[in-house]
């Protein structure tokens, strides 16, 4: 990649974090506050400000479901098919071990859109943290099947409001809850990067909290931190299910002759001679695991796996098993690389779910990479983007 392409590939993974944290720095206060006396569903509190019922300044009562994920459209691996689980199995040649046949039973999915945290955002001398309130029906971060592409699928269970607070929420998310907060408009100069800098399935997924195609009030937020906010819990969820998702990039791979069939068959539980699917312009890994891999030029990669959102046993289990994925992928391409042509590769996590597990993946978390900093020194917006990021890891 030329320089220009390296700033605009990590521009285009961090733009939807960036776009997030543009918007909250924006927020515009307003002093006077008026008092809504009824309890309001995240629909009727949307229908409500648009017919101008409610207004900046309006403190309000709403119900609904609580989270700190936010759906994301991840530019560089987007598809509408995605393979997981390539169950299969192998029979072994009586005559040579190396050998064998393979029966594989690919399951291809409908695409899907991963989940993102939004990190905490510091403005004015103090962190601002971002949570999302969807509608009470809301049971699944996963886009329902049928017809059509999966962006033509977002329904309006994956639109949330924004809530701000200037403390973590933790014992509150993922449950149902009332909130009462402060409705709260952002900055109006946002449409360029609107258009500029997220996709499309994005400007669909945030569409309840900032759409320029309204006539006027084309923001909504609630704030919590005024005296008068409180937030009751109503009801406990045990089970949301969601796609996390993690990037990484080995560093100077295409120097490696054949590399493609080489990483592939560095794969974890790769079948022999069988590596790749291509859907979409993306590769995807086959291999006997429910973890998704998939690549456009096999130097940067895509892991996904679908995990219970609400945490527990199911979500630990998920999450350990991506990392031990990831990990034994890593440590097999190295080590050959290093027997084999005598040369170092260096791994990298670019970008991840949650900057608070970017640890588990790697002992710098994100956006430590040569090929990163290279472009975040000769690009400030960039490198103030990645500095935010890498200042929420834990």
């Amino acid at each position: 990649m030329t320089g220009a392409e390296l700033i605009a590939a990590f521009k285009n993974g961090l733009a939807f974090l960036s776009f997030t944290k543009k918007a909250i720095k924006s927020i515009r206060l307003n002093s006077a506050r008026y008092l809504s006396s009824s309890v309001v569903t995240v629909d009727r509190l949307i229908e409500d400000y648009l017919n101008q019922v409610t207004g900046p300044g309006s403190i309000v009562s709403i119900e609904g479901f609580l989270s700190k994920y936010i759906l994301t459209e991840r530019p560089e691996f987007d598809s509408e098919i995605y393979v997981s689980n390539a169950g299969g199995t192998v029979t072994p040649d009586p005559f040579n071990p190396m050998l064998g046949k393979v029966s594989l039973k690919m399951m291809y999915e409908k695409g899907q859109y991963p989940v993102q945290v939004i990190p905490p955002i510091p403005h004015n001398g103090e962190n601002i943290y971002l949570y999302m309130l969807y509608p009470e029906d809301m049971d699944s971060f996963l886009i329902p099947e049928g017809p059509g592409k999966k962006l033509d699928r977002i329904n309006r269970t994956h639109k949330p409001i924004i809530i701000i607070n200037n403390k973590e929420l933790l014992l509150q998310t993922n449950k149902l809850v009332r909130i009462t907060g402060v409705v709260t408009q952002l900055s109006p100069d946002l449409e360029n990067l609107f258009f500029d800098r997220i996709g499309d399935a994005n400007k669909i997924i945030v569409s309840n909290f900032y759409n320029p195609y309204r006539e006027d009030l084309c923001s909504l937020c609630i704030d919590l931190r005024d005296h008068s906010s409180s937030i009751d819990i109503k009801e406990k969820r045990t089970n949301i299910p969601g796609l996390i998702y993690l990037e990484t990039r080995f560093e100077g791979i295409h120097h490696i002759p054949a590399y493609q069939k080489f990483i592939g068959s560095r794969l974890p539980n790769a079948y022999p001679g069988l590596h790749w699917s291509i859907h979409d312009e993306i590769s995807w890994g086959l291999a006997n695991t429910n973890i998704a891999i998939g690549t456009k030029d096999h130097a940067r990669y895509c892991y996904m796996v679908n995990t219970n959102l609400c945490g527990g046993k199911s979500y630990e289990k998920d999450l350990q098993a991506l990392q031990n994925f990831v990990q034994k992928f890593r440590r097999s391409v190295q080590n050959d690389i290093r027997q084999h042509f005598n040369l170092e590769i260096k791994h990298s996590i670019d970008f991840i779910f949650d900057s608070k597990k970017s640890k588990l993946f790697h002992p710098q978390g994100t956006l430590s990479g040569d090929e990163y900093l290279k472009a975040a020194n000769s690009d400030p917006n960039l490198n103030e983007d990645g500095n935010w990021i890498k200042s929420s890891e834990a």
